[in-house]
């Protein structure tokens, strides 16, 4: 999940720091704690807004977790 979003950035010539809204759906039942601590794992300590929803399965049932960012330049 966010293990691979700075190279998502980096591609595009941006960093974690320009990341501007990134939205999470986790599937209910799974701890939102254990997707925190991996965002903070990759991201560091920039938080932009974000928005976390619990969903019942994403598109792909094998997926526990799925996650959309908006990056921007300054």
């Amino acid at each position: 999940m966010f293990v691979n979003l700075p190279a998502l950035l980096a591609a595009h010539g941006l960093g974690a720091s320009d990341l501007v809204k990134p939205t999470t759906y986790v599937v209910a039942g799974h701890d939102g704690r254990v997707v925190s601590g991996a965002r903070s794992k990759h991201l560091g300590a920039h938080r932009p807004t974000s928005t976390a929803v619990y969903v019942v399965q994403p598109m792909d049932p094998a997926w526990l977790v799925e996650v959309e960012a908006v990056g921007a330049r300054p």
